[in-house]
């Protein structure tokens, strides 16, 4: 053993932390629904032995995990399953800078390509006929960047939909928000006659996406997604990590 090697002190987890791991494996075993309601703060202090605080602080720590909401008056109910308890501390990380813009383009980037190809072999008209609204909507938002933006970004999330692979639509709702103001950062610079010809290039873009899915030719997204990612790292003039 090296003699540079160390150890750190075993600490004992606080009593609010053993209650909030036993009531999160509960509601994530599906033995706790969405709407159930927890026993109240008096009968849990009962079957678990602990004070109120303590109770209180491991119902708290539920609650800022999404995990259960508690309504005053009304004791504490399981929620339904959110993203903000995976997107807050992603967008907390990319803040301080653990994360680069980047680094999140070129994961989401390579994993559009492959939902796309996924979205082209699975999509059905009820797909179809979103994508086909989403992008009609867009061509009356060219001249709001903002909007138009969120717009795009919708885009994107029904073509995770259209691949009917439930862990892409998950990730493209979790990194929706830092996506959108990303991308807003980066074109901020812009000016105005700048940004409606962008929104013009992305809107031919997402048809000529949209004709790949619709024939169901999965090379032809793939590549359709690669062309518009290059077309942004153009744009912005980040580190290419070809795409």
């Amino acid at each position: 053993m090296s003699k540079s090697t160390k150890f750190s002190p075993v600490v004992t987890q606080k009593a609010c932390g053993i209650i909030y791991d036993q009531i999160r494996s509960m509601i994530v075993a599906g033995d706790l629904s969405p709407g159930d309601k927890l026993p109240s703060e008096r009968a849990l202090m009962s079957m678990m032995q602990r004070s109120r605080p303590t109770i209180r602080e491991a119902l708290r720590m539920l609650e800022n995990a999404g995990l259960i909401q508690i309504i005053p008056g009304g004791g504490a109910v399981v929620r339904e399953p959110s993203l903000v308890s995976i997107q807050q501390p992603l967008e907390s990380i990319m803040a301080l800078q653990s994360i680069s813009c980047e680094e999140l383009f070129e994961y989401r980037f390579y994993i559009e390509e492959m939902t796309a190809a996924w979205a082209a072999q699975r999509r059905t008209e009820e797909d179809l006929s979103a994508l086909r609204e989403c992008i009609q909507a867009s061509k009356k938002l060219v001249d709001d960047f903002d909007v138009f933006l969120k717009m795009d970004i919708q885009f994107r999330t029904l073509i995770a939909r259209a691949s009917h692979n439930r862990v892409a639509t998950v990730m493209e709702g979790v990194i929706y928000n830092i996506v959108v103001n990303s991308i807003a950062a980066a074109f901020a610079p812009e000016s105005w006659e700048r940004r409606h010809e962008i929104n013009v290039n992305v809107i031919e873009d997402n048809q000529r996406i949209y004709d790949a899915i619709e024939k169901q030719d999965s090379e032809l997204a793939r590549e359709e997604i690669r062309r518009q990612a290059q077309f942004f790292l153009r744009e912005t003039k980040w580190p290419a990590f070809n795409p």
